[in-house]
């Protein structure tokens, strides 16, 4: 059993989705190998949106095809083995006949799969686990659920303690809403290191117009860039001065001042950056420090931080940053 958990919006559902789509298809998970099979997906609060959501993954894996993913969306009752659990056990036994030996079985979320029950009671808590336990025993399938972080973050996923007593595998997924970068580390791993961190961003796809003639959109994961993921770790810029240079070089950019980077010795690939002058650059930032004591002290002090932290570039009289908002 496993339990991927985080704050709100921070893209567990979409995380959990790709990784049993890639279960379901055999198909190796972000170089992690795959024990393929026959997936279910318990959507107990995405509703009808689950199925845009694997519209789009077939869109973005578009060569892998006979992908055996079942998604049910609507809510269920794992507190009480007297309400669901029957029909789940003849879901799971129809899966299994039709499309082969289910192998995965994804809980989204915890919270709406407990029909009501105080998450920090031990009571209610260990009944769910109990029939989480006995769908695995039964299906011998992994069943991961979708859970939701604490108020405080560093006391890990919601609830009773005894659900993480009985976790085999437990993944922490975090949001940089500065990078957009989204990371899932494994916090848990019974009889196997943990640490090993997965980066990831959301992707937005398009997937048609409504009927009022509104974008229908919705999102999938892809893994992070070695670049982007380098920019991520840089130092925040930050400084009155700093930040007012950065602001200072996009109005700039705005308004059509300079210009794409030509070739020549310590210029990157041609077109690749946007760089101004440094006689613009620095005439439009004193323009916004009027009320420095020493303006050309200040622009001098940023310049400096910029570049030693890696944000900026300066060459032949031209400037560039090197972050994303940047590039041509």
């Amino acid at each position: 059993m496993s339990v991927i958990y985080g704050q709100s919006n921070v893209g567990k559902s979409f995380f959990a989705l790709d990784m049993g789509w890639h279960v379901g298809g055999d198909n190796d998970w972000n170089g992690s190998k795959v024990n393929g099979g026959s997936v279910l997906y318990l959507a107990t609060e995405g509703g009808m949106a689950f199925h845009n959501r694997v519209v789009a993954l077939k869109q973005h894996y578009p060569n892998q095809n006979n992908v055996k993913l079942a998604v049910r969306p609507s809510p269920v009752n794992l507190l009480d083995p007297d309400v669901d659990m029957a029909s789940l056990i003849k879901l799971c036994a129809e899966i299994s006949k039709r499309h082969g030996p289910l192998k995965m079985i994804v809980v989204d979320t915890l919270s709406r799969a407990m029909s009501g029950g105080n998450e920090n009671a031990p009571e209610a808590m260990t009944s769910v686990i109990s029939n989480c336990d006995k769908l695995r025993v039964i299906t011998k399938a992994h069943v991961s659920i979708v859970h939701h972080s604490g108020k405080d973050k560093a006391a890990g996923a919601r609830g009773h303690s005894s659900l993480r007593a009985a976790t085999d595998s437990e993944i922490e997924l975090e949001h940089d809403e500065v990078t957009g970068l989204r990371t899932a580390k494994a916090t848990k791993q019974r009889d196997m290191e943990t640490g090993t961190v997965f980066t990831f961003k959301l992707k937005v796809v398009e997937l048609g117009i409504d009927e009022d003639g509104d974008a229908v959109t919705t999102c999938v994961i892809h893994e992070a860039s070695e670049s982007e993921i380098a920019e991520a770790s840089k130092p925040k810029i930050k400084g009155k001065n700093q930040l007012i240079m950065r602001n200072a070089f996009t109005q700039l950019r705005g308004e059509g001042v300079g210009q794409p980077n030509h070739a020549g010795a310590g210029f990157p690939e041609p077109r690749t950056y946007w760089m101004i002058k440094e006689e613009d650059l620095r005439n439009h930032f004193l323009g916004k420090v009027t009320n420095a004591s020493n303006p050309r002290s200040s622009y001098k002090q940023a310049i400096d931080a910029l570049m030693s932290a890696g944000h900026l570039v300066q060459n032949d009289g031209f400037v560039w940053f090197l972050d994303s908002e940047g590039k041509c």
